[in-house]
């Protein structure tokens, strides 16, 4: 059990936090030793071990502030000029604070929103700024998170940014509705996800286009959250 009750007031284990913040326990534990973390709870196991559990409500905020601390030292992001104007790879990396092209890195290559193949097979990609900026808002600082490597679009509910703005009844495709939920990109969109689309048309070969309502998001989103609590 990752979160339980203690006198009334939710606590959340070692496991528990690092799954909830998507880092591996491993890194959990480096910050543990490296930047103080709240007063924690123990408890005597069966084998007369000790158990340590943090109150939630002091173990997210502390986890938010080293967060909030690797973001601040991620290149400055230019937030000027028109959201839907179409950007090479030199400007989208001027907009993300990089000093060339060759430092986008590939997840962010894979949120173009237009992609011209080129005659030498290569391929020209363009990113509308408000791609630019929703791909700046999730980033997580250096250090990264402890996850395997590939698991970068999975950051657990906790640390993902929702997009709340909109038509609550507008129908989104993949690339969109990964944006709305925070996801880098469309493949990481869950499954459990997949099977509540709200417009889902065949196709050939046997795939299927599938579309979600925006506040069909915002729900899912929500149900991520409340699935963390007490069991």
């Amino acid at each position: 059990m990752a979160i339980r009750e203690i006198n009334g007031r939710l606590a959340i284990n070692r496991a528990g936090l690092a799954q909830r913040w998507d880092i591996s326990v491993a890194t959990l534990d480096r910050r543990i030793a490296n930047d103080r973390p709240p007063a924690p709870v123990t408890e005597a196991a069966a084998n007369g071990r000790q158990k340590w559990w943090w109150w939630l409500d002091e173990a997210d905020p502390w986890m938010q502030g080293f967060e909030d601390r690797k973001r601040a030292a991620l290149t400055p992001v230019d937030r000027s000029g028109d959201p839907d104007e179409l950007l090479n790879s030199a400007q989208a990396a001027r907009v993300l604070g990089y000093q060339g092209p060759d430092s986008l890195h590939p997840d962010f290559l894979a949120l173009a929103d237009d992609v011209e193949q080129l005659p030498s097979g290569n391929q020209r990609r363009r990113w509308r700024r408000r791609t630019v900026w929703t791909y700046a808002e999730n980033r997580t600082g250096r250090g990264g998170t402890g996850a395997p490597r590939g698991s970068t679009n999975r950051l657990g509910p906790a640390r993902r940014r929702i997009d709340r703005s909109g038509d609550p009844e507008e129908l989104l495709p993949p690339s969109q509705a990964a944006k709305v939920l925070g996801y880098v990109r469309p493949a990481s969109l869950p499954r459990r996800l997949l099977e509540i689309a709200d417009d889902i048309e065949d196709l050939a070969g046997g795939r299927k286009r599938r579309r979600w309502r925006r506040r069909t998001l915002w729900a899912f989103a929500d149900s991520e959250v409340h699935s963390k609590g007490p069991k």
